[in-house]
């Protein structure tokens, strides 16, 4: 959360990757940064929308409260790619190039999964557009909403 001049900016920041290793220069001295493979996109893109929706819950909280960040950080290039079927499980849920959610829209599971069990639909209450950036990070791409 950011406070400043009296208002409120609240932030969510999530990394998801795939195995990697990167070079980085540390304190000055040359590393090797292994990332891990954090799997199961499904989830990842479930949680992203679920996260959006804990921002606009607490845009709405107080006056004091402007729109939220979100920030969501890459190297898996199946999250940037639409599912390969609109009738996926989590196809709603995706958070491909270019994807559009309208004002209002419902995002449900297409059909009853074992992950979709404590996993409600979110009903979101603002309009996005997501469009992915490179960084200079080798593969990472970001979202920032």
């Amino acid at each position: 959360m950011l406070y400043k001049k009296e208002r409120y900016y609240p932030i969510e920041i999530k990394f998801k990757t795939v195995s990697q290793d990167i070079p980085a220069k540390i304190f000055g001295s040359n590393k090797l940064i292994s990332l891990r493979h954090h799997g199961a996109q499904n989830i990842g893109c479930y949680d992203f929308w679920k996260d959006i929706r804990r921002l606009e819950l607490y845009e709405q909280s107080s006056a004091n409260v402007e729109r939220g960040i979100m920030l969501f950080v890459s190297n898996d290039e199946s999250y940037v790619q639409p599912p390969l079927t609109v009738n996926t499980g989590y196809a709603q849920f995706s958070i491909h190039e270019g994807r559009v959610v309208n004002m209002g829209d419902m995002l449900n599971w297409n059909r009853v999964l074992s992950i979709s069990a404590n996993r409600p639909p979110i009903t979101l209450n603002n309009a996005y557009e997501l469009i992915w950036n490179n960084l200079r990070l080798k593969q990472h791409k970001y979202l920032l909403i």
